[in-house]
């Protein structure tokens, strides 16, 4: 590293002066011997143990808060990353977040004018990280591989082709390139994404380090010793991953989070239990490409005149959860600072809209030290901010002020993804939480704030956020070539092993799904689903023989075929299922099967007393956390809820009126 330049902070510890006009600050072991001459009658002994003790103190002090002033030549590694880093392979999205974190916090290094010598070292470190970055062989492990399989006699159950890897693309009915990464790819990305994530967490590390040391020395923490232990582990973390990555070997690091949150209580605040990141849903490889690759460059764009909001929008089943879902993961693993929210059918009866803003700052707050300080600033002022259902206070002084004034501070821009508002409720559920998104206010939020919503295009909603300028809209329902592309591509991974499901099949359900990746999806579950007596392609012809009508949907007619494969049609198995999916769906907070079952033990009727794995657990294909029986159980898609709670469109397997429920 270049010269380092230090400069020393003047320090006034416990001292007094007993000239005004001095400019030599006094060193607190000075007074006291003074105090001592005049206390005859006090021990010298103890006075000198005590000035030997303020004499260690303050040199202790002086060292720690020497300030090292960064030079050109200090920052000139992330200035030759940033102009690199526009050349590197961005074909894939996930490629594209993990650059972009790494171009942040380069961006945020670069605007620091100068670091704390006690962490000296760990600049020097992350410095020495943008270096590897701007080697010739970095990017070269994440160029993106498009593998295509030919099969020869254009018939998806050919016999005759070769699988290379899982990510292969088999590609038959289109000429179409899938964007996908092969495991090699995918592995170094992975391990990328946690050199970044280190890296911005060591740098907020640095931009907190001051108010760090003030809590350990109020706490009687040795400074020195703590800086020390924090600071090796993340260089001996970051020399481990990137020894890792030039390996291209498996990444089964620990990396343990150094973020002080010192006596900051936040206790208290009223948020909503299981509104987070549902890790489950996830773009299959290949497939929204642009999409997503057209909302993480709205993430990272640095123009100050970027919309500060994304509504996706879509018909209910055309992935946009999957969407926000997939960008939020990726961005929260590669140490951006984010916070998901959702809204849920079968969760009506918790009001979240009424506590939506107290728990995105809550998880905000355990993501970065400046903003929780921030927080805790505006509520021990105003403790009733806390328990609050007032969403504009929520949003005025527990989201927008902290920002705005810790802005600087976080490392990176903030993203808040809201996912699902259309299942708030009704209308007036969400007016509120609408007429911020769209106030004029909206337009100035802080620059380094990104909010992510998605939801149906119901009427109010559109009549809302469709007319506002500063909200950027994505219509998942106005992209139907590439919807239908993607899930032709999705469908030939899926029903890989149906050899008597070919082109023609495949088209006709892509025809009829109309862009609704969960109307496919469904399709694929029940012809994939082995049936003894029957094809492949016959399950595929009762498929077609369902028709919409009335209120029930074409979506309805497969997700019942589906359950009549899981669910036999006999009263007892039907009265099961539907007394264990109204326990389900009924619980204000998601269940795990043992307390599922520990709830059933107060059931009354002694019929109902039995473990309800014996549905759950073969409903892997509708419901997700039953892959073991500590996971809570929830619906894979709203729209099981939808349809088994109206009798038009569930028909046998109708479990109950929505009144019921709540």
């Amino acid at each position: 590293m270049a010269a380092k330049h230090w400069k020393r902070r003047s320090l006034l510890i416990g001292a007094k002066s007993s000239d005004a006009t001095s400019n030599s600050p006094s060193v607190p072991g000075e007074e006291i011997t003074s105090n001592s001459e005049k206390l005859g009658s006090t021990s010298h002994g103890t006075f000198a143990k005590m000035k030997r003790f303020f004499e260690r103190s303050f040199a202790a002090d002086t060292q720690i808060d020497e300030i090292q002033q960064l030079s050109e030549s200090d920052l000139k590694p992330l200035q030759d990353f940033n102009e690199a880093v526009v050349s590197y392979p961005k074909d894939h999205p996930y490629a594209q977040v993990v650059l972009g974190t790494f171009t942040s916090t380069s961006q945020s290094l670069v605007n620091q004018a100068n670091v704390d010598k006690g962490v000296s070292k760990l600049f020097d470190t992350i410095i020495r990280v943008y270096g590897f970055l701007s080697e010739e062989d970095t990017p070269k492990k994440i160029d993106s591989k498009n593998v295509t399989l030919e099969n020869k006699n254009d018939t998806l159950y050919n016999r005759n082709y070769t699988f290379y890897n899982r990510n292969v693309t088999k590609d038959v009915a289109t000429d179409d390139k899938h964007v996908t990464l092969h495991d090699s790819i995918k592995a170094s990305l992975d391990t990328l994404a946690k050199i970044a994530q280190v890296t911005s967490e060591s740098t907020q590390f640095i931009k907190n380090y001051a108010t760090t040391k003030r809590f350990w020395k109020r706490t009687g923490k040795d400074i020195i010793s703590e800086t020390q232990i924090i600071v090796d582990d993340y260089a001996k973390t970051l020399e481990h991953l990137i020894q890792n990555y030039r390996d291209s070997t498996a990444c089964e690091i620990e990396i343990n989070s150094h973020l002080e949150i010192g006596d900051i209580n936040l206790e208290g605040l009223a948020c909503a239990d299981g509104a987070g990141l549902n890790d489950i849903l996830s773009c299959f490889d290949g497939t929204r490409t642009e999409v997503l690759t057209e909302i993480i460059s709205w993430i990272y764009d640095t123009n100050e005149s970027v919309p500060r909001i994304l509504w996706l929008n879509g018909q209910d089943g055309a992935g946009k959860s999957t969407i926000a879902h997939t960008v939020a993961r990726w961005f929260t693993d590669a140490g951006g600072l984010g916070a998901c929210f959702c809204f849920a059918r079968d969760r009506l009866a918790e009001r979240r809209e009424e506590r939506i803003f107290t728990t995105i700052a809550r998880d905000l707050a355990r993501g970065d030290p400046a903003f929780r300080r921030a927080l805790a600033d505006v509520v021990s002022k105003d403790r009733s901010l806390k328990t609050t259902y007032d969403v504009s206070l929520q949003w005025q002084r527990l989201i927008v002020d902290p920002l705005s004034k810790v802005g600087r501070e976080i490392v990176g821009n903030v993203v808040v993804f809201i996912d699902d508002l259309d299942e708030s409720g009704p209308d007036a559920s969400r007016s509120h939480i609408l007429s911020l998104l769209a106030s004029t206010e909206a337009v100035h939020l802080p620059q380094n704030l990104r909010i992510l919503l998605t939801s149906r295009p119901l009427p109010d909603i559109e009549r809302v956020l469709g007319t506002v300028s500063h909200v950027k809209m994505i219509s998942l329902d106005r992209i139907p070539a590439e919807s239908a592309r993607d899930i032709t591509y999705y469908m030939k991974w899926d029903l890989l092993r149906c050899r008597d499901i070919g082109t023609l099949e495949i088209q006709s359900v892509v025809e009829r799904s109309a862009g609704a990746f969960e109307c496919a999806r469904l399709h694929c579950e029940y012809m994939k689903r082995n049936r003894p007596g029957q094809t492949a392609r016959e399950r595929w012809e009762e498929l077609m023989e369902l028709v919409p009508k009335g209120r029930r949907t074409l979506m309805d007619g497969a997700l019942e075929l589906v359950l009549e494969g899981i669910i036999p049609n006999d009263p007892l198995t039907v009265s099961r299922f539907r007394s264990v999916m109204k326990q389900v769906m009924s619980n204000k907070k998601p269940m795990t099967i043992d307390e599922l079952n520990v709830q059933r033990k107060q059931f009354p009727n002694e019929a109902d007393l039995y473990d309800v794995g014996i549905i759950v657990e073969f409903m892997r294909p509708l419901l997700v956390g039953i892959h073991n029986r500590s996971s809570p159980v929830r619906l894979r898609h709203g729209s099981f809820y939808d349809c088994t709670t109206d009798p038009e469109r569930s028909l046998t397997y109708f479990v109950c009126p929505v009144s019921e429920l709540h």
